[in-house]
C-alpha cells in the first residue's frame, strides 16, 4: 500500500494515462479506514489528470459504506470510467465530465436523482454499458447523449426479488447499436435515433421462477417498434414466445416489417419451429425486408426436427434476396436426421438462387 501511495505522489506534474484499482477482500480482511485509503489513491489519480479510470471495489463487510470521491465527476481529463461496485452509486449534486467517452457500470444500485441523468448524458459519451445494475423503483429517466454510439444493458435476474418497473427513454441522434439482455420488467423507449446498424433483444426468464410474459411482452413489443429500422437484428426465443403468448393484449399486426433489415439471427434453446403442420399462409405475403434487403439469416440450436425443417423451408421460400442461411446444429442433429442433412436442405425450394446454406456446431459447443 505504501508503494501505491509513493508511486502516485512521485512525478505529480506528469499526467496519468491509466489508473486501475482492484480492491476485493472478504469481511475478515477488512480494516477500518480502507475507504479513506481508497479515496486518497483515487483523488491522487484525478489530481494527476488521469484519462482512464478502472475501479473494481468489492468489500463484503457491514461496516463498509462507501462513496466515491466527488472529484471523479468533475475530472476534465477523464475519457474512460469503468466501475464495478456491489453497492449504491452516490453521486454529487452536479456531474460535469465533458470529455468522457466510455462509461461502464457493473453491479451498482442506481439512485433516482438528476445527477444520474447528467452522468448518462455527458456531451462526449459514445459508449454506455450498464451490466447487472439495479434501477430505482418507478424511476423516470432520460438518457440524452448527443454523441452516443452504443448502449448495452444487462439486467439482474428477478429471482433476486428485483423489479423496478421504471421508464427509461434513450435519445441518441447518432446511436448505431443497442443490446438488451433481461426480462423487460422496465419500459425502454428509443427516440430521435437514425436507423440502427445492430440491435440485440435477448429476453431470458430464470428457470426457477414463474414466467410473467404478460408483464414483459408489451415492453418488448414497444421496443421492437422503436427498432423497426434496424439493419442487423438478433432475437431470442423467449422474446418471440412472450409476444406469441400475448396476442390478446398486443396487436402483432401493427408491428412494422423491418424494411431495412439485412441480417436476422434467432438465438434459441430448442431450435426454431412452426406449430402449424403446413406452410400455407405463413409469411405470405412476405415482409418488405424479405423481398428487398434481408441477406443473411442465422439459426441457433437446430435439431433438424420436422417442425424446424418446415420453418427453414418457409424462410427460404420468403427471402427473395437472401445470400446466406447459417444454421448452428446441436450434437443430436446429425445423429437423429435420417440421411444427408445438407443435401436435404439444399433440395428445399428457395426464392433466392444465390442463397448458400452453411451448417456449423452450436456456439456453446464451440466454447465448451
Amino acid at each position: 500500500m505504501n508503494f501505491v501511495e509513493r508511486a502516485l505522489l512521485l512525478c505529480q506534474s506528469s499526467p496519468l494515462k491509466l489508473f486501475s484499482l482492484n480492491y476485493v477482500i472478504d469481511g475478515d480482511e477488512y480494516v477500518d479506514g480502507d475507504e479513506s485509503r481508497i479515496n486518497s489513491w483515487i483523488t491522487a489519480a484525478v489530481r494527476r489528470n488521469v484519462r482512464e479510470l478502472r475501479l473494481h471495489l468489492g468489500i463484503e463487510h457491514p461496516a463498509f459504506i462507501y462513496s466515491l470521491p466527488s472529484c471523479i465527476f468533475r475530472c476534465e481529463t477523464l475519457t474512460e470510467f469503468h466501475l464495478l461496485l456491489n453497492g449504491t452509486l452516490r453521486l454529487p449534486s452536479s456531474v460535469c465530465l465533458k470529455n468522457l467517452k466510455v462509461l461502464a457500470l457493473e453491479y451498482l444500485h442506481l439512485v433516482d436523482d438528476r445527477s444520474l441523468e447528467q452522468l448518462f448524458s455527458c456531451p462526449s459519451l459514445e459508449t454506455l454499458s450498464l451490466d447487472y445494475c439495479i434501477w430505482p423503483e418507478d424511476m423516470i429517466l432520460n438518457i440524452s447523449a448527443p454523441k452516443l454510439l452504443s448502449l448495452s444493458i444487462v439486467e439482474r435476474d428477478s429471482f433476486l426479488d428485483i423489479g423496478s418497473h421504471s421508464r427509461i427513454t434513450i435519445i441518441g441522434p447518432r446511436m448505431k447499436s443497442f443490446d438488451y439482455y433481461g426480462e423487460f420488467l422496465d419500459d425502454y423507449a428509443i427516440t430521435g435515433s437514425p436507423p440502427l446498424e445492430e440491435a440485440i433483444v435477448h429476453v431470458y426468464h430464470p428457470s426457477d421462477i414463474e414466467r410473467k410474459p404478460d408483464l414483459c411482452a408489451p415492453h418488448a413489443f414497444k421496443l421492437l417498434k422503436d427498432l423497426s429500422h434496424v439493419r442487423l437484428l438478433t432475437l431470442s426465443e423467449d422474446a418471440l414466445e412472450d409476444l406469441d403468448e400475448n396476442r390478446e393484449i398486443i396487436d402483432l399486426d401493427s408491428l412494422p416489417f423491418f424494411s431495412h433489415l439485412t441480417k436476422l439471427k434467432f438465438t434459441t434453446r430448442n431450435g426454431v419451429s412452426i406449430e402449424s403442420g403446413t406452410a400455407e399462409g405463413i409469411l405470405d405475403p412476405a415482409p418488405q425486408s424479405f423481398l428487398t434487403s434481408l441477406k443473411e439469416i442465422t439459426i441457433s440450436y437446430f435439431h433438424a426436427a420436422d417442425d424446424e425443417l418446415l420453418a427453414v423451408m418457409i424462410l427460404l421460400r420468403a427471402a427473395v434476396v437472401l445470400e446466406e442461411l447459417v444454421i448452428h446444429c446441436t450434437e443430436q442433429c446429425f445423429l437423429h436426421f435420417p440421411g444427408d442433412l445438407i443435401e436435404s436442405l439444399l433440395a428445399l425450394p428457395r426464392a433466392s438462387s444465390r442463397c448458400a446454406i452453411s451448417l456449423l456446431p452450436c456456439e456453446m459447443q464451440i466454447q465448451d
